[in-house]
């Protein structure tokens, strides 16, 4: 049986024990705002890339990003910006819905982009990635 005074030592030994538990256990949930910074950051250099495949290897990044190593349309052959932070924006993120949303529209948006064989129109595709990103972001 523990005596009172190993049990007021146990106590805190506890609780630090359950606070790193729960540090680690937050640090392998990915950062979703370190992963929409970088498909917004890859967004922006889609919409200033001064050529289709270039606009349209950009947006694969941003779609990368979003949907993580895991995801359905992750696309291994164009790079990872955003290897080591997450499984995905969109399946690390817990913010509010409204914001969800605008990471889901930045998605749909990006895997239409990079079908678009018009670099003017490709270029405005990645203008509203980017800025669906941005408000993702605020």
């Amino acid at each position: 049986m523990l005596s009172k005074w190993n049990v007021h030592k146990l106590i805190p030994v506890a609780g630090m024990i359950l606070a790193l538990s729960a540090a680690n256990a937050a640090a392998g949930m990915g950062n979703a705002g370190e992963e929409i910074k970088t498909a917004a950051e890859h967004a922006g250099y889609a919409a200033k890339a001064p050529d289709v495949k270039g606009v349209q290897m950009h947006l694969h990044h941003a779609i990368n990003c979003l949907v993580g190593p895991k995801g359905q349309d992750f696309d291994e052959s164009y790079g990872n910006p955003c290897a080591g932070e997450g499984d995905g924006a969109l399946n690390d993120f817990a913010g509010p819905p409204d914001k969800k949303a605008y990471l889901e529209q930045a998605l749909s948006l990006a895997s239409t982009g990079v079908t678009i064989q018009s670099h003017k129109a490709v270029k405005f595709v990645a203008e509203a990635v980017h800025a669906l990103l941005m408000d993702a972001q605020s």
